[in-house]
């Protein structure tokens, strides 16, 4: 039993070893690791937020692979459910997961990698690593 119990022991510690040893000499590529794929498709990643202000607490809704010619709107209304009103400036969100525009003379805003927009969310292509924040605030 105890020459059994060593030698496992051994088994073991060489397994480890030569494991340690593969991946010393093969480290995975940083661009696997930060960059996903679908079947060899390099996908875009962009985050979304929504801020309802003092109705609700602040929430990072999601991280969202988009693909191109996806649009601000588009990406907010696959993770929320949203009422949206044509105007002569495109479409214009109303509500969100029942959050109305013009409560207390606030409205739905969005901003674009901390900057905001200067195009309806409708008319916004979606760029790689790109930042979008919806903030239930004034329009002042």
């Amino acid at each position: 039993m105890n020459f059994i119990r060593k030698n496992l022991y051994l088994i073991l510690g060489a397994v480890l070893i030569i494991g340690a040893t593969y991946f010393a000499a093969n480290p995975p590529k940083p661009s696997s690791i930060f960059a996903p794929t679908l079947g060899g498709q390099k996908l875009n990643v962009v985050t979304q937020k929504i801020s309802y202000g003092e109705l609700k607490p602040e929430e990072t809704v999601t991280i969202e692979i988009v693909s191109e010619g996806q649009t601000a709107l588009d990406l907010l209304s696959k993770t929320k459910s949203i009422e949206v009103k044509e105007s002569s400036y495109g479409k214009l969100v109303e509500s969100i997961e029942g959050v109305k525009n013009n409560t207390d003379g606030k409205y739905w805003l969005y901003y674009i990698n901390d900057q905001p927009a200067s195009v309806g969310a409708g008319e916004y292509q979606l760029k790689p690593n790109d930042k979008i924040e919806w903030k239930f605030q004034s329009g002042e």
